[in-house]
């Protein structure tokens, strides 16, 4: 399937398992003595409760993924009503997300108001819709290359489609302003979903990578690949500093070239 081009795109009527570590809590209360009185016995273990209720909080369970253990969502294995997305894992802060991006991108003298009105279209639900299945997409077809052939396009047409949607939305006025940023902005959100999604497998997520991904969504927005790409001014800062890291390690196993235009 040719990639998508935002002159082009014409509007359709369709549309890990990973091991969980738990911090043990010892809840064990030894048989009291004779001498203890039945009111010690309930305080002690309404005590024992509260400490086994406190630790559960403070440690829940945590699971960790590598990104080639990930579990595709039933919604990105059917067709979906109004070509509703798969939803990211719930570990992602995407409101948050979204917001750092905003922030990396440099949009020189225009105003805040200006600013403002692009986040709003890249909040919007087909903008969000687009980059949810591009994420999964992405999964499919770098780490689990060959795997999900009928998945990666029924998530190509999804995306397609959700374009579409979003061009549509965005006023005439704000078009080329907003899609000037757009393909750089939604990379950023899938690197970094994965990035938070998968911390095992950050050691992939690499300065080829990242390039590559804003070659793809370019590509798919636009028909062109862009000659440079600088991903310099990503950063994911969430409250705590940038926590991105420059990794060298292959990123993938199908190259961004390779199938650009999509499955």
């Amino acid at each position: 399937m040719v990639g998508f081009l935002i002159t082009e795109v014409e509007e359709q009527d369709r549309p890990g398992s990973g091991s969980k570590d738990l911090v043990p809590v010892t809840d064990d209360i030894h048989a009291l003595g004779s001498t203890t009185s039945p009111a010690s016995s309930i305080s002690a273990r309404v005590a024992a409760e509260k400490a086994k209720s406190d630790a559960s909080v403070a440690l829940p369970m945590i699971s960790i993924f590598r990104v080639e253990d990930a579990e595709l969502p039933a919604e990105a294995n059917t067709d979906t009503v109004g070509f509703a997305p798969a939803p990211l894992p719930s570990t992602i802060p995407m409101d948050k997300v979204m917001t750092n991006i905003v922030q990396n991108l440099d949009f020189k003298a225009w105003s805040e108001h200006a600013r403002a009105m692009w986040f709003k279209d890249f909040k919007s639900p087909p903008s969000r819709a687009v980059m949810n299945d591009t994420f999964w997409y992405c999964i499919c077809w770098y780490f689990k290359a060959g795997k999900h052939i009928d998945v990666e396009k029924r998530l190509f047409d999804r995306i397609s489609a959700n374009f579409v949607f979003l061009f549509e939305s965005v006023a005439p006025t704000r078009k080329d302003f907003f899609f000037r940023f757009y393909a750089d902005a939604a990379a950023q959100a899938v690197l970094y979903a994965m990035f938070l999604a998968y911390p095992k497998s950050r050691v992939n997520f690499t300065e080829k990578f990242r390039r590559g991904l804003v070659d793809r969504i370019s590509y798919w927005s636009t028909g062109i690949c862009p000659e440079f790409v600088d991903t310099s001014h990503w950063k994911l800062n969430l409250g705590g500093g940038d926590v991105l890291q420059a990794t060298t390690s292959p990123a993938w196993q199908r190259s961004a070239a390779e199938g650009a235009g999509g499955a």
